[in-house]
């Protein structure tokens, strides 16, 4: 019988021979860790790779942490976050294979590098190690020693100290109940007030006339802070007018009370816009504050009960300087005259600055009234003088007629040119085809330019321009012309007579020319 050999080849395979084994400490900002309590353990920054959380949960815990989960981090008061370490593992495996002479070798060796920062980002330690299979438990094990080196408990009075961090915080000696009555006693400008951050409410910031730094113009001091960054008192953000009423240089203290240069301003939904630059990216952002107090100026009366006033009509608002252009007879007899704005909701005190019998004209100038404060365009509308309106030309008004009856939004009313004379060929009228009410008296004519060119009269009233014919004619309504506001306004103020601008609704849609208007219409309330 012959014999058959058979020669297997000899396969050796190594694994994970080495004996590798290092921690170092690489760096430390502190003695100690002692100001600090709690570890929040976050997820592994090589996402490839699954955090050794349980490993490290033990390692905490055995020198006496609390384990915090991040989701609940800000749930805690703001002591216990200033006594959090922020813990960020980078934790990698690192697995080698050669063929030797004796066969395949192979190799895995553990990488750790653990950050603990503090919530002011201050480096407390930073940790490497590396380890092969066999010795993972030594590794853990060395660094447990150093952090047992730095920590031998909770120490209340070595609890980080924000003002230390940052060094020299300015602070105002104001408080919330300061403000307030400050607010109360003196004109503002609109930037000031006591608003708050829309996205997150972390704070609440009082703005108000700075008068003891000549560099600034207004300041804005923390009132209510739910960060441990800020403080109340402490400033937050300084600002000076520009040409422009509602845009502001500013300067900006971040939440690491980094100073940044921007640009504020006030959009057209009311809200303080900030342009800013995250100083950890380097990205543009917008930071948006809704202004909580006061809700109408401190100049402004609170609107009143419209049925404690014995008559009412509508007028308009023609200069920046508060001038408003109405009947003369809704305020002859008047002791107390009030001017409504329903569209912004503010209403004010007025008194009789001119007046012209003959012709039913009255000029109303607002007390304390500041137009850049209230409106943030011009006046839209223009004067003119009516010479250029023919018969059948299409007209419109606005006003507040039956205002308790109907309500206080205006009321339009279209028509046209019936007559460029009224009663018994009166040259100072317009004959016009508007409906007209109680109220209605006082309000503008418009032509279709959207120009002012006449004053509105109840037919109710129009005995005023007649006394021959001994009656009213029915459904006969008037307006007299702008030529007779025109001839009196120079004898108002200076400041008050400014009526020179231009028309913006000149091409606008009768819809639109409607909407920018109505702002302007007031109504007038009288005792």
């Amino acid at each position: 019988m012959k014999k058959i050999l058979i020669l297997l080849p000899l396969f050796v395979i190594f694994w994970g021979c080495s004996s590798t084994l290092e921690v170092n400490l690489i760096s430390t900002n502190s003695k100690t860790l002692n100001g600090y309590k709690n570890v929040v353990i976050f997820d592994n920054l090589n996402q490839e790779w699954k955090t050794p959380r349980d490993e490290l949960t033990v390692l905490f815990r055995s020198n006496g942490f609390n384990i915090v989960d991040a989701q609940a981090f800000s749930n805690l008061s703001k002591e216990e976050q200033l006594a959090t370490i922020y813990c960020f593992p980078n934790y990698r495996l690192f697995y080698y294979q050669t063929d030797t002479e004796y066969g395949p070798y192979s190799s895995l060796t553990h990488y750790l590098d653990l950050d603990l920062i503090n919530i002011v980002n201050e480096k407390l330690l930073k940790i490497t190690a590396k380890a092969a299979n066999s010795n993972v438990d030594a590794m853990y094990s060395q660094i447990n020693d150093i952090i047992s080196q730095h920590y031998y408990g909770y120490n209340p009075a070595q609890l980080l100290n924000i003002k230390k961090v940052y060094g020299n915080i300015i602070e105002v000696d104001v408080d919330k109940e300061d403000l307030i009555n400050y607010f109360g006693s003196n004109h503002l400008n609109v930037i000031e007030g006591i608003w708050t951050s829309a996205e997150d409410n972390e704070y609440s910031i009082g703005i108000f006339k700075d008068t003891t730094y000549t560099e600034r113009e207004y300041i804005g001091i923390i009132l209510e802070s739910s960060t441990i960054f800020w403080e109340p008192k402490q400033i937050k953000i300084e600002l000076n007018s520009t040409a422009n009423n509602n845009i502001y240089s500013a300067y900006y203290y971040m939440k690491d009370h980094s100073k940044q240069g921007i640009t504020a301003y006030i959009d057209d939904l009311g809200y303080l816009t900030l342009e800013l630059t995250n100083t950890i990216s380097n990205e543009k952002f917008t930071s948006k504050w809704i202004k909580m107090y006061p809700k109408s100026l401190p100049t402004e009366t609170k609107p009143k009960n419209n049925k404690t006033y014995g008559s009412s009509g509508t007028g308009t608002l023609i200069t920046e300087g508060g001038i408003i252009a109405t009947n003369y007879h809704i305020i002859s007899d008047a002791s107390d005259i009030v001017v409504y704005f329903p569209k912004i909701n503010r209403q004010y005190s007025a008194e009789l600055v001119l007046k012209d019998i003959n012709n039913d004209i009255a000029f109303l100038k607002i007390g304390n009234f500041y137009y850049e404060d209230i409106f943030k365009t011009p006046i839209p509308f223009n004067i003119q003088y009516s010479n250029s309106m023919k018969i059948s030309d299409e007209v419109y008004t606005m006003g507040y007629p039956l205002g308790d009856i109907l309500g206080s939004t205006v009321k339009y009313s279209s028509g046209s040119i019936n007559s460029l004379m009224g009663i018994s060929g009166d040259p100072r009228t317009f004959l016009i085809s508007n409906p007209v009410q109680p109220g209605n008296s006082g309000g503008p004519l418009f032509n279709t330019k959207g120009e002012f060119i006449g004053v509105v009269m109840s037919s109710l009233n129009a005995e005023l321009f007649f006394d021959a014919a001994g009656i009213i004619p029915q459904n006969v309504n008037f307006a007299i012309k702008s030529d007779y506001l025109l001839n009196i306004i120079p004898l108002l103020t200076q400041e008050d007579k400014n009526i020179n601008r231009d028309n913006l609704i000149y091409d606008k849609t009768r819809q639109e020319q409607v909407n920018m208007l109505e702002p302007f219409i007031v109504r007038i309330l009288c005792k």
